[in-house]
């Protein structure tokens, strides 16, 4: 398997977790509201849709696009060749 195959696996499980975490943990929904982009999704829609949005839209969004990545990286052929 090509080190870029590695890499990319590597990157999608890091996201399916953070997909994940967004989901289920109000502590670090919280947390990612208050800072950066999350602090201006707040701003822009409001406490609890932001939380809303959070939960089930960017963290499915990024489950998805983890298990594609990990996915296409495992059984594709190889990255960077």
């Amino acid at each position: 398997m090509a080190i870029g195959n590695i890499v990319m696996i590597a990157l999608g499980l890091l996201a399916m977790v953070l997909g994940w975490f967004m989901f289920a943990s109000v502590k670090f929904r919280a947390w990612t509201m208050s800072y950066g982009r999350g602090a201006m999704w707040t701003k822009l829609l409001g406490e609890r849709r932001a939380d809303w949005a959070t939960r089930f839209i960017f963290g499915p969004v990024c489950l998805i696009f983890g298990a594609l990545m990990v996915l296409v990286s495992a059984f594709g052929g190889p990255i960077g060749s």
